[in-house]
C-alpha cells in the first residue's frame, strides 16, 4: 500500500504545468477575492478607484493601461462595491503573477517543486498580497515585466518572430502603465537581446511594430475629455500637455529632496533586506542567497546577469533617480516598488532550493521537504499574513471620508487638500453616489471634475489665491456654505494673510466672510473618540500607511483638546502625544509636562519629513524657553537648553531653506541665554547656506 506521501507525490507527477497552473491560479484569486476590501484604503487606493471606474487619467504619468483595463474588468463584475470590482482586477493581477511566475521557472527547466514553492513563496509576500488586493498599478507592472521577461526566453530558444514582437508588445503595455518602474526594469533584458543581437536586427520591424502598439493605450490622453471629467490635470489637447504629464513635470520636486543624505539611501537598502526578509519567510532569503550565488555558475552567465540586473532594478537603480528622505511614507512607497526585485529573489529561491534537493537521494524524502516547506508557507499565508493585510485594509479611511461627508450641512461645498484626504473621500462622494447634494472641489485643482485653476499654469501659491477667493466668494455670496478639510494652503500668515475666516468645526473648518465661533458636535466628538478608543487597541501592530494614518488620527486627537477633554491615547499613540504637548503649552501653561511629552515623542520624529520635524523641535524649544522664563536657577537653565539646541542641531542641519525659523530660534536663544554654542551654530548655518 502507497503511503500518503506516496499518495500525494503520484499526484503531483500525474498533474501537467498546465492543471498545477490553473490551481495555483485559482487558489491565489481566491484568497486574495477573499480579503480584498469593499471600500477605500489610503493613498492611492482612491484615485486610482475613481479613474478605474470612470476610465480617466490619474496623477502623473497617467497610467492610462490601468484606467482602462480597471474600467473593463469593473464593467463586467456585477458583484460587490464599486470599489471591490476594481481591486478584484488586481486579484486577478496578482494571482497571474504567481502563476506566470511558475511557468516562468519551469521554463528554466526546474523541478515542479522548486517551481510551485517559489511561485507560492511570492503570492503568499506581504508586498504582493497587499499590492494584489487593492487598487494600485505596481501588480500590473511586475505582471507585464515577467510576461515580457517570459517571451525574451522563449524568443532566446526559439528565435521565432512571434516571440520578439511579443516580448515588444508586453515592453510597451509595461511602459503604458508605470514607465519609470518600467524602464528600470528593463536593464534587465539588455544581456539576453545583446547576446541574441542579430537575431534580433533580423525581426527589428516585428519588435518596433509590438512595442508601438503597446504604447497605444497613451493615445487615450487626447480623447479621454470627450468621455469623462476624472482628469487628473483636466484635458490634455497638446502635446506639450501630453509630455507634461507623461515626464511628471508636476511633480519633480517629489522625485528629488535636498534633505536626503547618503545615510537615506542606506537606509533604503537595509530596508530593501528586511522587507524581503519578511516577506520571504526569512528563512526563504537565505535560500534565494544561496541561489543567488549559485546562479552564475548553473544557469549560464546571460541568465545570470539578467536576473541580477533584476534584483537591483527597481531595489538600487530607483535610488539614483529617486533621492528621497527614510521615513514613514517614503518606505512603504520604496516597499511596493520593489516588487520586480522580489520576483528575482524568488527565482534565486528556486535555483536554491533545486541545489539543496539534488543532494536528497531519496524522491520520498525530497517530496516530503517540499511538501513540509509549502505548508510552512502557507501556514504563515493563513496565519499572519492575511490577518496582517486585513489590518492595513481596514475602514478607517472609508469612515473618515463619509464622517466628514456626513458632518456637512446640505448642499454646501466642501474643499479637499491632497492625498492626505482627497482620494478618500471623492471615492466616498463619487465612487458611491455618498451625499450627492454637496459640492467637491480641491485646493490644489487636482483629480476631480471641477477645477478651480489649471495647475499647470497657476503653479505658485501667490498664482493661485485670486481663483481659490473667486471662487470662495461666489458661493458665499450665492448663500451657499463652504468647508475646508484643511486651512488653504495658497496663504500663509505671515506673508499673504487669508482675507476671510475659518470656524473650527472638528473634521472640517468653515470659511465665512465675518468671524463664527468655533463648535464641535456632539456626534462629531463621539465619532472622534470611538475611532481613537480602536485605534489604541492596535496602533502597535505594524500597518501599512501609518504615515497617512496618523494624520487622520491627529484629527481626532484634535477635536478631544479642542473639547478639552483628555484620551489614553495622549499617553500612547505618537501623534496625540505631541498634540499633549502643544496643548499643555499653548492652553494650559504647563510648560515642565509639555516638556514631558515633547521628549516621548521626539523618538518617533524619523518617522516625519525633515521640515515636519523641524517644526516640532522649534516648538519643543520654545516651550523650554517658556518653562525657564517662568523661574529657574541659571545652571539647570543652561544644561536644559543646551540639551535643546543639541537635539534640534542635527535636524537643522539637514534643512534646506537658510532662512528656516528653527535656525533663527535657536541662535536667538543662544545669545539671549549666553550658552557658548555660536560655533556650532554657525556650522549648521553655513552647512544649510552651501546647499
Amino acid at each position: 500500500m502507497k503511503s500518503a506521501v506516496d499518495s500525494i507525490g503520484y499526484l503531483f507527477e500525474k498533474n501537467t504545468d498546465r492543471s498545477v497552473s490553473i490551481l495555483l491560479f485559482l487558489f491565489f484569486l481566491i484568497s486574495y477575492s477573499y480579503i480584498a476590501p469593499s471600500h477605500v484604503t489610503f493613498e492611492d487606493s482612491g484615485s486610482f478607484l475613481l479613474v478605474a471606474l470612470n476610465a480617466g487619467i490619474a496623477h502623473p504619468p497617467g497610467y492610462p493601461l490601468y484606467s482602462l483595463l480597471g474600467k473593463i474588468v469593473s464593467s463586467l463584475i456585477f458583484w460587490g462595491s464599486p470599489a471591490f470590482q476594481v481591486h478584484f482586477m488586481n486579484c486577478l493581477l496578482g494571482a497571474g503573477t504567481a502563476t506566470l511566475l511558475y511557468l516562468f521557472v519551469r521554463r528554466w527547466k526546474y523541478s515542479l517543486d522548486s517551481s510551485l514553492l517559489a511561485a507560492v513563496l511570492f503570492g503568499s509576500a506581504f508586498t504582493v498580497v497587499y499590492q494584489s488586493v487593492v487598487a494600485e498599478v505596481y501588480i500590473l507592472n511586475s505582471f507585464l515585466f515577467l510576461l515580457s521577461w517570459f517571451y525574451l526566453i522563449k524568443f532566446e530558444e526559439s528565435k521565432i518572430k512571434t516571440h520578439i514582437l511579443l516580448f515588444g508588445l508586453f515592453s510597451g503595455l509595461s511602459m503604458s502603465c508605470h514607465w519609470p518602474l518600467a524602464v528600470l526594469s528593463s536593464f534587465s533584458f539588455l544581456p539576453i537581446l545583446w547576446s541574441e543581437r542579430k537575431k534580433v536586427f533580423e525581426y527589428k520591424y516585428f519588435l518596433i511594430f509590438g512595442f508601438l502598439l503597446g504604447l497605444t493605450p497613451y493615445l487615450y490622453f487626447f480623447v479621454a475629455h470627450y468621455f469623462t471629467d476624472f482628469l487628473f490635470l483636466g484635458p490634455i489637447r497638446s502635446l506639450g500637455d501630453f509630455f507634461y504629464v507623461l515626464l511628471r513635470k508636476d511633480r519633480e520636486d517629489s522625485n528629488v529632496f535636498s534633505t536626503a543624505t547618503f545615510k537615506d539611501s542606506v537606509e533604503f537598502i537595509v530596508g530593501f533586506i528586511s522587507f524581503s526578509a519578511e516577506d520571504l519567510v526569512y528563512f526563504g532569503l537565505f535560500i534565494s542567497l544561496v541561489g543567488f550565488i549559485l546562479s552564475f555558475v548553473l544557469i549560464g552567465r546571460l541568465r545570470s546577469v539578467s536576473l541580477f540586473l533584476a534584483l537591483l532594478s527597481n531595489s538600487v537603480f530607483l535610488l539614483f533617480l529617486w533621492r528621497a528622505e527614510w521615513n514613514a511614507l517614503t518606505k512603504d512607497l520604496y516597499r511596493f516598488y520593489n516588487i520586480t526585485p522580489l520576483l528575482a529573489l524568488c527565482i534565486y529561491f528556486a535555483i536554491g532550493w533545486d541545489f539543496f534537493l539534488k543532494y536528497i537521494s531519496s524522491s520520498l524524502y525530497k517530496r516530503s521537504f517540499s511538501i513540509l516547506i509549502l505548508i510552512f508557507i502557507l501556514g504563515f499565508f493563513f496565519y499572519k499574513t492575511i490577518w496582517k493585510v486585513q489590518q492595513s485594509t481596514d475602514k478607517f479611511a472609508y469612515s473618515y471620508a463619509k464622517e466628514v461627508l456626513s458632518e456637512l450641512p446640505a448642499k454646501s461645498s466642501l474643499l479637499v487638500h491632497s492625498d492626505m484626504d482627497a482620494p478618500e473621500i471623492a471615492y466616498a462622494h463619487y465612487g458611491e453616489n455618498f451625499r450627492p447634494d454637496l459640492e467637491l472641489n480641491s485646493q490644489l485643482a487636482a483629480m476631480l471634475p471641477r477645477k478651480i485653476f489649471d495647475r499647470r499654469f497657476n503653479n505658485t501659491n501667490e498664482s493661485r489665491r485670486i481663483p481659490l477667493l473667486n471662487y470662495i466668494s461666489h458661493r458665499l455670496d450665492k448663500g451657499i456654505k463652504v468647508f475646508t478639510t484643511k486651512k488653504i494652503v495658497a496663504f500663509d500668515d505671515k506673508t499673504a494673510p487669508f482675507p476671510l475666516s475659518y470656524s473650527y468645526r472638528g473634521l472640517v473648518y468653515e470659511i465665512s466672510n465675518t468671524p463664527q465661533p468655533d463648535g464641535i458636535s456632539e456626534k462629531t466628538y463621539r465619532f472622534a473618540i470611538s475611532e481613537l478608543d480602536r485605534e489604541i487597541l492596535t496602533f502597535k501592530d505594524r500597518k501599512i500607511w501609518s504615515y497617512y494614518r496618523n494624520q487622520i488620527v491627529g484629527e481626532y486627537c484634535k477635536i478631544v483638546v479642542e473639547a478639552r477633554m483628555y484620551h489614553t491615547a495622549f499617553e500612547y499613540i505618537p501623534v496625540c502625544i505631541l498634540m499633549a504637548a502643544q496643548s499643555l503649552n499653548a492652553y494650559e501653561k504647563k510648560f515642565p509636562e509639555s516638556d514631558e511629552y515633547f521628549l516621548k515623542v521626539i523618538p518617533y520624529l524619523k518617522d516625519l519629513y525633515v521640515s515636519e520635524q523641524a517644526d516640532i523641535v522649534r516648538q519643543f524649544l520654545i516651550n523650554r524657553v517658556h518653562w525657564v522664563n517662568s523661574g529657574m536657577d541659571n545652571r539647570r537653565m543652561e544644561i536644559l537648553m543646551k540639551e535643546g539646541i543639541q537635539i534640534a542641531i542635527p535636524i537643522a542641519s539637514r534643512m534646506k531653506k537658510c532662512d528656516h525659523p528653527l535656525l533663527y530660534t535657536m541662535e536667538e536663544i543662544d545669545r539671549q541665554l549666553s550658552l557658548g554654542l555660536s560655533k556650532s551654530l554657525t556650522e549648521t548655518r553655513q552647512k544649510v547656506c552651501s546647499k
